[in-house]
């Protein structure tokens, strides 16, 4: 295995150990511990958004699909305001 490979290992490993302790931090699962990584990762992260975005996760919303269809429920749920 070459250095970049053993390193990208290590980086691959580290990031599913972090995804693993937010998803247990938050009684999520890993995929949306991913995406909960990704926004406290941005400038727009505050604790009430990510508190919204848990939120909508354990009620089933995939808020990351991205649909028309999804973005209309979540407004409909409360989650959004505005256009969508």
């Amino acid at each position: 295995m070459s250095e970049d490979e053993k390193a990208y290992t290590e980086y691959a490993e580290a990031m599913e150990a972090e995804f693993a302790n937010i998803a247990q931090e938050l009684g999520i699962n890993v995929h949306q511990a991913s995406d909960v990584y990704f926004l406290r990762t941005r400038s727009l992260w505050n604790e009430e958004l990510e508190r919204v975005l848990v939120k909508a996760f354990k009620e089933g919303f995939n808020v990351c699909e991205g649909t028309t269809a999804t973005r209309e429920a979540l407004k409909e749920a409360g989650f959004l305001r505005g256009e969508v």
